[in-house]
C-alpha cells in the first residue's frame, strides 16, 4: 500500500512539474529584495514571487493553466509602501518601444539593463498582494533596456502596446484593422495577440474584419482558450437560448420575433455606462417602434441581482429583461467579453455588435431596421 501511494505522489508532483512554466530574467544594474511577476487573467489578477537562483537571476515558476488564460504580464517589488515597476525597452526595426504591461513564453529567458535616466516616480493606490487590500504606496517606475531575450511574444506584445492594438476610432478603423492584420502575419502563434484580440472583439464593426484577423494565426492558437472565445464570437447565427425572465420568473428564448430585428442589450447594475444607455434605447424603441425588438440580459450574479431589479422599477422599463441561469458560461458561449454591449440580430437570425452610442453605429442600426 505504501509502495502504491508512493508511486502516485511521484506521478502527481512530476505532473505539478511538468505543467509549469518558467520564467527566467536577469537584472544588470540594480539590485532588488523581491522581485513579483503579476499575471492578470480573464477574470482575476494573480501574483507568483521569484526565487533569486544567483545573485540578480530570478526565476519565476507559475501553471500553465494561468498562461493559456493570461492576458498581460508584469514585474515589480514591493518593500513597505515603496513599489518599483519594470518598465522594459526594446528597440525593434529602429523604433525604441517600451512596455510595463507585457507578455512573456511559456519557458524563456530575458537579460536586462538598468537605465536610471528614465526612471520616474508617483503616488498611487495599489493593490497588496500580501495584505490583499488597497494601499496607498509610491510608485517608482525603473526602466530597463532589453540586451537579450529568446522570447518572440515578448517583442510581439511590446509592438501590439506601441501600435495601439485593438483600440478603435471610427475615424482611423479601416488604417486599424489593416496594421492589426498586419501585426498578427509577423506574430501568427502570439498568445498575447491572440488575447487581446478576444478581449476587443465586440469592438469590431463588422464581424468580417474580425474574421480576416483572426485567420492569420496559425492553427495551434486556434483550439486555445482565447481562439475559442474568438470562434464561438465568430458563429454565423445568434445561440437564441432560453433564458428566465426576471419579471415572470419563466424561462422563453431571447428572441422572442425573428420576423423582425432584435437589439440585444447586455448590461448589469454596476455597470455606470449601461445605466447612462438606457435613455438612448428608450430614445431607438420609440423612433423604431414595432420595426425593431429591444431585449436586456443582465450579467448580474446572485449577489447583485435584487440591485438590478430595484434598477428596472426606477427606470420604468419598457424593454423584457433576462437572466442566464450560469452568467460566465453564457458569456463565455456569446463573446460578452466587456459592457456595455448590443448585439443587432437580422430577421435571418445572423447578428453583429453594434455600437449604439457613436453617431456611426446608431445610424447603422436604423438603416438595417428600416430597410
Amino acid at each position: 500500500m505504501k509502495i502504491l501511494l508512493s508511486l502516485l505522489l511521484l506521478i502527481g508532483n512530476s505532473f505539478y512539474l511538468f505543467s509549469q512554466n518558467i520564467l527566467r530574467v536577469d537584472i544588470n544594474g540594480k539590485k532588488y529584495a523581491n522581485l513579483i511577476l503579476k499575471v492578470n487573467v480573464e477574470k482575476e489578477v494573480l501574483f507568483f514571487e521569484g526565487l533569486e537562483k544567483e545573485p540578480n537571476s530570478w526565476v519565476f515558476s507559475y501553471p500553465d493553466s494561468v498562461y493559456k488564460k493570461a492576458i498581460f504580464f508584469s514585474l515589480f517589488s514591493k518593500e513597505d509602501s515603496i513599489q518599483n515597476d519594470i518598465v522594459l525597452h526594446q528597440k525593434v526595426e529602429n523604433k525604441e518601444l517600451f512596455c510595463i504591461s507585457c507578455f512573456y513564453s511559456p519557458k524563456s529567458t530575458t537579460v536586462l539593463s538598468y537605465d536610471s535616466i528614465g526612471s520616474s516616480s508617483y503616488n498611487a493606490l495599489a493593490y497588496d498582494f500580501r495584505a490583499k487590500r488597497r494601499v496607498m504606496t509610491k510608485n517608482i517606475r525603473d526602466h530597463f533596456s532589453i540586451i537579450h531575450t529568446d522570447d518572440s511574444e515578448l517583442t510581439a506584445a511590446m509592438v501590439s502596446t506601441d501600435s495601439k492594438f485593438s483600440e478603435f476610432k471610427q475615424d482611423n478603423y479601416t488604417k486599424r484593422i489593416d496594421e492589426f492584420r498586419t501585426i498578427v502575419k509577423r506574430y501568427p502563434r502570439s498568445s498575447a495577440l491572440m488575447a487581446r484580440l478576444a478581449l476587443n472583439a465586440n469592438r469590431f464593426s463588422d464581424k468580417n474584419d474580425l474574421r480576416s484577423i483572426f485567420n492569420q494565426f496559425g492553427a495551434s492558437l486556434l483550439e486555445t482558450f482565447y481562439g475559442e472565445k474568438i470562434r464561438n464570437y465568430l458563429m454565423d447565427r445568434f445561440p437564441n437560448s432560453a433564458l428566465l425572465n426576471v419579471a415572470t420568473g419563466a424561462t422563453e428564448p431571447i428572441i422572442l420575433k425573428p420576423e423582425i430585428p432584435t437589439l440585444v442589450v447586455f448590461s448589469a447594475s454596476w455597470c455606470i455606462p449601461c445605466h447612462k444607455m438606457i435613455p438612448l434605447v428608450k430614445e431607438i424603441n420609440n423612433d423604431l417602434g414595432d420595426r425593431l425588438a429591444i431585449v436586456y440580459i443582465s450579467v448580474d450574479l446572485e449577489n447583485t441581482r435584487d440591485h438590478w431589479k430595484k434598477m428596472l422599477k426606477q427606470e420604468k422599463f419598457p424593454f423584457r429583461s433576462l437572466f442566464p441561469a450560469d452568467v460566465n458560461a453564457f458569456k463565455q458561449r456569446i463573446g460578452a467579453t466587456s459592457l456595455p454591449l448590443c448585439y443587432l440580430v437580422e430577421k435571418d437570425g445572423f447578428f453583429s455588435a453594434v455600437e449604439i452610442r457613436s453617431q456611426a453605429g446608431k445610424n447603422k442600426l436604423y438603416e438595417t431596421v428600416m430597410n
